[in-house]
């Protein structure tokens, strides 16, 4: 099995360096003279018209059901848990660019909340040491990597092309997925992956149940309002929510492997 994986990684390695090489061609080619940055917006449309679709009829529905059966304690330590699952990958972001205080604290949760927390209870949050969300998209933002025309991926949602292969190498290098794969039989990592990516939407989803309809429902234009506030969240993840006041917008992309904090995103800890 451990074989497998390093072609998988082998083969993805080059996936990822094709991506990459379209990435430059895509920023040499320049951007559209209206300022979105959207040259594919009618297959972009069309795919946000699908994901949409299927959030309404699938995961939407889930998701309430969810909300309504399950008392909140357990919820809480449901998304403490899978937020506990990335911070391996937010370590990783942290020390690709430089952020050793930061760093050094997500090390502090990921050793405090395992040993005494058991992943399910955020008690280093609660003494001082805040969460923060670190990936491979916003390290390479930093090294001055441009961020490419925008897209809407299916399922997952807003991206462009710089954070699509980012969003890749860390499915294939998250080492959890790693652990999991080397060490677990085929049929029990396939139930414990896909159950992590199931619960990891529905989390997500519950924590904009209400925000992403309301949003729906005062825009003119929802795609274009979606395009504009993901760039502007993502904008404030990458300087780390030092632009000034944190952007007050729901967490707008439907990417199933990073969840977040079980709090409002005016209050996230970016500093």
């Amino acid at each position: 099995m451990a074989k497998n994986n390093v072609q998988k990684r082998v083969i993805s390695f080059r996936l990822i360096a094709a991506v990459m090489a379209t990435l430059t061609l895509a920023s040499c080619a320049g951007k559209p003279g209206d300022g979105t940055n959207d040259p594919f917006e009618a297959v972009n449309r069309e795919i946000f018209d699908i994901n949409m679709s299927l959030d309404k009829a699938i995961l939407r529905p889930l998701t309430q059901a969810y909300v309504d059966v399950i008392p909140d304690p357990i919820r809480d330590m449901v998304n403490n848990l899978l937020f506990h699952l990335k911070e391996p990958v937010t370590l990783a972001g942290d020390i690709l660019q430089g952020e050793w205080d930061r760093a050094g604290q997500t090390t502090a949760r990921i050793v405090g909340n395992t040993a005494i927390g058991f992943g399910m209870w955020d008690v280093m949050g609660s003494s001082g040491a805040k969460g923060h969300k670190e990936d491979l998209g916003q390290a390479l933002a930093v090294w001055g990597v441009p961020e490419g025309p925008y897209l809407v991926l299916p399922i997952l949602g807003p991206s462009n092309i710089r954070d699509g292969a980012a969003e890749l190498a860390q499915s294939l290098y998250d080492p959890v997925d790693f652990v999991t794969d080397t060490y677990l039989d085929y049929d029990t990592n396939f139930l414990v992956s896909n159950s992590r990516t199931v619960f990891t939407a529905i989390d997500k989803r519950a924590q904009v149940l209400g925000k992403l309809a309301e949003l729906e429902k005062t825009s003119l234009d929802f795609y274009a309002t979606i395009r504009s506030l993901y760039r502007q969240k993502r904008a404030d993840e990458i300087r780390n929510g030092e632009s000034g006041d944190a952007v007050p917008i729901p967490e707008i992309t439907l990417e199933l492997d990073e969840p977040m904090l079980n709090e409002p995103i005016a209050q996230t800890n970016k500093k």
